[in-house]
């Protein structure tokens, strides 16, 4: 999913997002308050009354390997070097992409359509790149000084999603079409799609600090207010959004299916949980500064933990790629597949070395073309 904004960028790329995303008011972002008609239970199914012991400490501790082999995939073994000729995607339109990859920028670029290039893996096996100047935008719609990021690509690889200072941009991966989508706010943090890729949620700031998350319909180009703050994670596995927000001394998880709303206590501390995580069937990912935690889906019990060590660069979860084995993007490695119950870790795609580690790469992956 695509980030905006210098610090939020910094962060993530730093492992130390945890700490940087605004809010509204006093309350905590990436999640919404749980309405009081909302039936509020252990995980036992009991009423909560205290709070819960959390062994964080005994979690088993992993590393990522020095030397990582392949994790077999659809993905490519590497990234294409940041300097390469490729094909022109408006003119050898791909139809279906499984990944898109922004090559190294920085912070502080002048901004502009004329300094985003995007590379895309068509289903063909094939790179092109987009040059953004090409889609013909108007120049007051590019977002400003920042790095732009590679976008979100739909989990059918068919629509690619990528930020303006109006909202959204929307390319048809097939007709080579873009639109610009108008979202209310004054500017675009990240994207996550639905899983059944006919609508994106947009999370937008308004003001100096209130976050709001937008439905767009791709169809209709229709926008909504959703009832949620859509967690950086995105959707859970099972299709909805999970929430967690501080209810007195106890985490209160909230689980969001269309309007409906149901809500538990997880015996977990709010700080670790608070911008949500990756979701999966069974388990939660999340990523805690220079560490990546998973924890019991039901309970929020610690699992284990994948500790970066000093040579390893920034790591952030980016979702679940079987009940066992979540996948990560790492910064001078590229994405990394984690077993959480034997440690094992192996690269899915590797990210050639930087000439310049102030430079920062990104990427996107359609979800239901990459295994």
């Amino acid at each position: 999913m695509a980030m905006r904004s210098p610090r939020l960028a910094r962060l993530v790329l730093g492992a130390a997002l945890l700490a940087v995303v605004g809010c509204s008011g006093d309350r905590d972002p990436g999640a919404t308050e749980a309405p009081s008609q909302v039936p509020v239970t252990s995980p036992a199914g009991q009423p909560a009354t205290s709070r819960s012991p959390w062994p964080v400490a005994a979690a088993r501790v992993d590393r990522i390997a020095g030397r990582l082999s392949g994790h077999a995939s659809s993905l490519p073994p590497a990234f294409p070097p940041d300097d390469a000729a490729l094909p022109d995607l408006l003119t050898d339109l791909p139809g279906r992409v499984r990944m898109a990859y922004h090559p190294r920028e920085s912070f502080d670029d002048g901004g502009g359509w004329h300094t985003e290039r995007v590379f895309f893996l068509g289903v063909d096996g094939a790179w092109r790149a987009l040059e953004l100047a090409d889609l013909g935008l108007p120049g007051w719609s590019h977002p400003g000084v920042d790095t732009y990021g590679a976008g979100a690509l739909s989990p059918d690889g068919s629509t690619w999603a990528a930020p303006s200072r109006a909202g959204i941009v929307l390319v048809d991966l097939s007709a080579g079409r873009s639109r610009i989508v108008p979202v209310p706010g004054d500017h675009t943090r990240y994207l996550a799609w639905h899983p059944g890729s006919r609508s994106v949620d947009v999370m937008r700031l308004h003001g100096a600090s209130t976050q709001r998350t937008w439905s767009v319909r791709t169809g209709s180009l229709r926008v909504t207010r959703a009832p949620y703050l859509v967690p950086i994670d995105g959707f859970a596995d099972d299709g909805s959004v999970v929430t967690f927000t501080r209810r007195g001394g106890h985490t209160l998880r909230t689980v969001h299916r269309g309007r409906s709303q149901t809500s538990d206590v997880v015996a977990m501390p709010h700080r670790h949980a608070r911008r949500g995580g990756a979701v999966g069937h069974d388990r939660i990912l999340f990523g805690v500064n220079r560490e990546l935690l998973v924890v019991d889906g039901r309970s929020g019990a610690p699992m284990a933990r994948l500790r970066l060590g000093p040579g390893d660069a920034a790591g952030w979860p980016r979702g679940w790629w079987g009940p066992d084995t979540a996948w990560f993007y790492e910064a001078g490695r590229g994405l990394v597949t984690w077993n959480v119950t034997n440690g094992r870790t192996r690269v899915l795609t590797r990210v050639r070395p930087p000439v310049d580690d102030t430079l920062y790469w990104s990427t996107s992956v359609a979800v239901d073309l990459m295994r």
